[in-house]
């Protein structure tokens, strides 16, 4: 026969009651000053509050909260000021929000410590108001290892080496062992500011600091003549001799390293182009005086003749440090006059000699044939002359 309770229904089993293990956990974190926002209206507006965690701590933590130990306050608490116990209605299985708040008067509050969750009436009106709360949760650690790590080098196919198609999503890649000296599998290293060692990685003295590292570049011990075999998009590498020198080819303008006499062999080669060669000032006549250049630059040669025509003298080529023809008198020297013994009858030359590097004119370059040499003093047109110029 079976058994009925007082009100004729059966004895049935119990259904378990359902638990949520928030104990398991490594570490407290005490929650400040989180910021909740409560619904606008009067004294008794609902509120229900989610907290960010769930699992509310007792004001130690040693364990979930409950009613009269809880870690949980709120910062000014004007709006919910009365925590009361989180009521179940009666013994009828109804357990809602709504059996719940019939309970409260103005400004209670319960809290749902496993669910982190609260559920009260206004003590005042209420319109944008925000409060903060504190409290502590337990949190479990997640993704924590210990000891040493064992990574699967086992891949697919990878792919090659400098594909610039390999995507990590959906392009496997080879494995690769580090830290091998050789007898033993030894750690990556880093620097303090998470730089990685390798093998390429030199300290340029015995103090291991960050900036003291530099990466090497490596030479191959090969004949020269195998560059000749190269063509434009080859892989190669840096080419040494057993000395350690590196072979270096320049191209078709400069032949490359003179080892013997430690030179760089340059072949000339002019290029008919005013960026090329030197731009020249020539005489079209006989003249007393020319402006090369009128404006700075270098003066790198210039040559020519006082004519058999002019009188016998002694005659200065000079050159000027000037944009124009200045007065006879004391003038700008870019370079000491040039003396040149003229009899009549006979033409008389004279030339600079080149300049390699160029005399640097910051004005200008005139030319002037002179009677005197320190002062300016123009004499006829007796002068044929080239200036050469940048």
């Amino acid at each position: 026969m079976a058994q009925l309770l007082e009100d004729r229904t059966g004895i049935k089993a119990r259904t378990p009651m359902p638990t949520h293990d928030v104990t398991n956990a490594t570490s407290i974190k005490q929650v400040t000053a989180e910021s909740v926002s409560f619904s606008d209206g009067a004294a008794g507006t609902t509120q229900r509050l989610k907290l960010t965690y769930d699992g509310v701590m007792s004001l130690y933590g040693e364990r979930i909260g409950q009613d009269g130990d809880s870690s949980l306050s709120f910062t000014t608490g004007t709006v919910l000021t009365t925590e009361v116990p989180w009521r179940f209605k009666n013994t009828e299985g109804k357990d809602t929000e709504t059996d719940r708040l019939a309970t409260m008067a103005s400004g209670d509050f319960m809290v749902d410590y496993e669910n982190g969750y609260i559920l009260g009436k206004n003590a005042i009106s209420t319109s944008t108001s925000t409060d903060t709360v504190s409290y502590k949760v337990r949190l479990q650690a997640t993704n924590v290892i210990t000891g040493d790590i064992t990574v699967d080098s086992e891949f697919p196919t990878a792919a090659a080496l400098g594909d610039a198609t390999a995507n990590p999503t959906t392009t496997s890649v080879a494995s690769m062992s580090m830290g091998y000296n050789g007898t033993t599998w030894d750690r990556v290293r880093v620097t303090t500011t998470g730089k990685i060692l390798n093998s390429s990685e030199y300290a340029e003295d015995t103090v291991f600091a960050d900036a003291s590292y530099v990466t090497l570049a490596g030479q191959e011990i090969d004949d020269p003549t195998a560059l000749a075999t190269m063509t434009e998009g080859d892989v190669g590498n840096v080419k040494g001799d057993l000395s350690g020198r590196t072979i270096v080819t320049l191209g078709t303008l400069s032949a490359g390293e003179n080892l013997t006499d430690n030179l760089v062999q340059v072949a000339m080669k002019p290029v008919a182009t005013a960026t090329n060669t030197y731009s020249k000032d020539v005489s079209t006549a006989l003249e007393a005086s020319s402006i090369s250049k009128a404006s700075a630059g270098n003066l790198y040669r210039a040559f020519g003749v006082i004519d058999a025509s002019a009188a016998t003298d002694i005659y200065y080529i000079q050159f000027l440090d000037s944009a124009t023809l200045t007065a006879d008198g004391a003038v700008s020297h870019l370079i000491t006059p040039i003396p040149v013994n003229h009899t009549t009858g006979t033409d008389s030359s004279f030339d600079t000699g080149h300049f390699d590097a160029g005399i640097a004119a910051t004005a200008g370059i005139v030319i002037v044939a002179s009677t005197t040499m320190v002062l300016k003093a123009i004499a006829g047109s007796v002068l044929f002359a080239t200036v050469l110029y940048k």
